[in-house]
């Protein structure tokens, strides 16, 4: 079994575990919504639940530091310390922390789909995406296109450094001096790794933009042709689809012209791409 068939089992079975997770998961939630609906009923109390969506979840997320997850619920039905003194508004207080922390698992799950299934696009970019069904039409687009474009960019860096430095494992001026370091660390790396992956592989979308804006030499002479307009173009271009990116990765659905701007880019970046093959 060749080394990308068996990385795609691996990614596969992790999909199904997650698969699974996402399974019990959608029951405690349609479970808690149930017990939550009728606390409710029984207080005579409005049934005001919409107000927590996985947006708003995924913004406490992001601030999860500043607040706990009680902290900010509190701040979101402005519950005081006061109604939390009485049963009733104490126990609808657990079932809406209960809710929310069903909800912050599910959002984080879908993020572990997002990222398997960008890994199985890296390995062969024809694959179905797995377990993203309820994903938008718009968003699930722009995910394929992202990962689609994060393989070419990651053949593109390796293939241009291997032609004119063939093995780069140890060459300090590749990202990051401290890159073996950190790499050795990484408990994905062994030997095995390191013949049957390339250096780029070990890198995030983050780090294309650094690479491929390096002010030396060696990057502007054999990634741009010295040519100063077209690497600052393509600097900008892949800040503006990591920006993007963790949009979809987050996944509130795309707005129109967030999908508009994300096809301007993607053609952008491949057409600088596609003028370097068609020079050399």
């Amino acid at each position: 079994m060749s080394q990308n068939n068996s990385d795609v089992v691996i990614i596969e079975n992790t999909l199904r575990n997650l698969i699974e997770e996402k399974t019990v998961l959608s029951f405690k939630h349609e479970k808690i919504i149930q017990e939550l609906g009728e606390h409710l009923e029984m207080m005579g109390e409005p049934d005001d639940r919409n107000t927590l969506d996985k947006i708003s979840v995924i913004n406490h997320i992001d601030d999860e530091k500043e607040k706990t997850l009680e902290e900010w619920l509190k701040d979101v039905f402005h519950i005081t310390e006061d109604e939390l003194r009485n049963d009733d508004q104490k126990k609808r207080f657990s079932l809406e922390v209960e809710r929310a922390r069903i909800i912050e698992k599910i959002v984080k799950l879908d993020n572990s789909f997002a990222k398997s299934n960008q890994q199985l696009k890296k390995i062969d970019p024809t694959r179905e995406f797995i377990g993203m069904g309820s994903w938008d039409t718009n968003s699930l687009e722009a995910y394929g296109k992202i990962a689609s474009l994060e393989r070419d960019l990651r053949d593109w860096i390796h293939n241009v450094w291997y032609e004119h430095k063939k093995s780069y494992w140890d060459d300090p001026d590749f990202y990051d001096k401290n890159m073996k370091e950190k790499m050795t660390k990484n408990p994905d790396f062994n030997l095995h790794s390191k013949l049957n992956l390339r250096k780029i592989d070990f890198l995030d979308f983050s780090a294309y933009q650094i690479i491929l804006g390096n002010e030396k030499s060696f990057t502007k002479k054999n990634f741009f042709k010295n040519n100063q307009q077209k690497q600052r173009k393509m600097v900008t271009h892949l800040e503006d689809v990591k920006d993007l990116r963790n949009t979809v990765m987050h996944r509130p659905p795309l707005s129109d012209e967030e999908y508009n701007n994300l096809n301007v880019f993607f053609h952008e970046i491949k057409k600088i791409m596609d003028e370097y093959n068609q020079e050399l």
